[in-house]
């Protein structure tokens, strides 16, 4: 009964939701930069961001240029016969060196319970809450951090 249950509510849950595929060519189109920056330097500005965005840090890797991090609670979705499920997002960034700096690729994880639905066509690309919008938002953070302060009295 048990697994009638689970089967019915895993069918419910994919048949409710709309989206998009996250594909290769758009991760690579929008998720991913090449910033200015020596490597140790952008490692630690996208640490300082990811934070800044409210997502806890879970693994931090500088030899591997790696930046993993917890799951941050985005909303909550109602599915039948279960009631309120907690829609998750998460991080891994990795970095590594280049001729013009540090590339950055930054994979989002998308989680509706404990189930990852990142390879699923569950994925907002559009809009101001959109996946366009939340790498811009990061990038636009990370590149914030590895700005010179200005001088004083300017």
């Amino acid at each position: 009964m048990r697994r009638l249950v689970l089967l019915v509510f895993l069918c419910c849950a994919c048949a409710g939701q709309k989206g998009a595929l996250l594909t290769a060519e758009e991760q690579r189109d929008h998720g991913a930069r090449v910033l200015p920056a020596p490597q140790p330097q952008v490692f630690a500005a996208a640490s300082a961001a990811l934070r800044s965005l409210g997502y806890p840090q879970a693994i931090e890797e500088p030899g591997l240029g790696l930046l993993k991090t917890g799951r941050k609670l985005v909303r909550s979705v109602v599915q039948a016969g279960v009631g309120e499920v907690p829609v998750s997002r998460q991080y891994a960034l990795h970095l590594r060196a280049t001729g013009a700096g540090t590339e950055v690729v930054a994979e989002p994880f998308l989680f509706i319970g404990e189930r990852d639905v990142s390879r699923e066509p569950v994925w907002q690309l559009d809009g101001d809450d959109g996946e366009r919008a939340l790498w811009d938002a990061l990038f636009k953070e990370i590149a914030g951090l590895l700005a010179p302060a200005p001088a004083p009295g300017l």
